[in-house]
This record gives C-alpha cells, sequence and structure tokens, in this order.
C-alpha cells in the first residue's frame, strides 16, 4: 500500500527547533512542551524546514539515504501525524490547529 503524503507542510511561528548538544527538540512556544527527535526524525524535520512539501523531504531523504521507498515514507507519515497533533506543524486538511 501507498502511504500518500501532504504536499504542503506549515511550520507556524510557535514551533521552534534547537538542538542542544546530540539532542534536536522542537518547543512549542504556546504551550512550551518540548517534542524531541531522533537523528531520523531530525533529518525529516530538517527536510521538511528546508522544503516545505513532505514529497520533497522524501526524494532528498532517498537520495541520501540506503531505505526502501514505503518505509520512509511511513516513517515521515508517523512523524506528520504525530507533530500535527502537537500543534508543531500544520497539514492542508489541520488547518484549524
Amino acid at each position: 500500500m501507498h502511504t500518500t503524503l501532504p504536499n504542503q507542510i506549515i511550520i507556524p511561528e510557535h514551533a521552534l527547533f534547537q538542538e542542544v548538544e546530540e539532542e534536536a527538540v522542537i518547543l512549542n512556544l504556546q504551550n512550551e512542551h518540548y517534542f524531541g527527535l531522533n537523528p531520523v526524525a531530525r533529518e525529516i524535520w530538517l527536510q521538511l524546514a528546508e522544503h516545505g512539501d513532505s514529497e520533497r523531504a522524501l526524494t532528498a531523504l532517498l537520495q541520501r539515504y540506503q531505505v526502501e521507498e514505503s518505509r520512509l515514507r511511513s516513517d515521515i507519515a508517523q512523524l506528520l501525524n504525530e507533530l500535527a497533533a502537537e500543534g508543531l506543524i500544520r497539514l492542508p486538511d489541520s488547518s484549524a490547529r
């Protein structure tokens, strides 16, 4: 099954990405909650921040790493859902968040 990824990812101004020592976190400035990123999630976040488009991020990550597209697509979709639930990104169908 092909996981569909949203084209546009909106990172709101209240989502602050920081790297502290060897950790990467996103701070939600509205509620002061931290969201920790593992190394894979960090790379996905950096690509999303650069491209603003999950398909372009997927393509860039596939060129950089040896991973099955279906696995990476699933990982990106899971991270996007978690970030959206935390209010750290907005997806086209979740603009009310």
